[in-house]
């Protein structure tokens, strides 16, 4: 979540220097312009941290719901804490017979419920949470690039 936060706010810590494209005519080159490498080098890993941060998410949407293949979960840069919370809770599900896993306490089924509703709210805010970081990053493009095209034209 943090993770994300950050990348939102360098975004829009940049976002004047970014969309600046000719300097302002009062005042020499400064450091807070950026040259178009450089935009072109915070567009490249934006959108590979957007990409990365999205494959994580999936990742955790994935094990709630049982289906990652946990050779996916060691890929990821998850703790080894975690990988093996995991690997014990699916083999707790599998020690336990069909009969077992089937009849439930009420207590246990409300729980399991409560975890998984609090995950998947977790999952929803975090992809919620990116994808307003994903459109910062893409309305700046849009803007820069039109910017671009209109001086073109001149």
């Amino acid at each position: 979540m943090e993770h994300i936060n950050e990348f939102s706010k360098f975004l829009l810590s940049i976002r004047q220097s970014y969309l600046q494209t000719t300097p302002n005519r009062f005042q020499a080159r400064s450091t807070n312009t950026l040259t178009g490498k450089e935009r072109d080098e915070i567009d490249f890993e934006a959108k590979s941290i957007i990409r990365q941060t999205m494959t994580r998410i999936q990742v955790l949407e994935n094990l709630e719901k049982g289906t990652s293949p946990l050779y996916l979960l060691a890929e990821s840069s998850y703790t080894f804490g975690t990988m093996l919370s995991v690997i014990e809770r699916r083999q707790k599900n599998e020690k336990k017979g069909f009969l077992e896993r089937m009849m439930k306490s009420k207590e246990e089924e409300a729980l399991e419920t409560l975890l998984s509703t609090h995950r998947g709210a977790i999952n929803w805010y975090l992809s919620k949470k990116l994808t307003e970081a994903s459109d910062i990053q893409r309305d700046q493009q849009e803007t820069r690039l039109k910017r671009e095209v209109e001086k073109s034209k001149r």
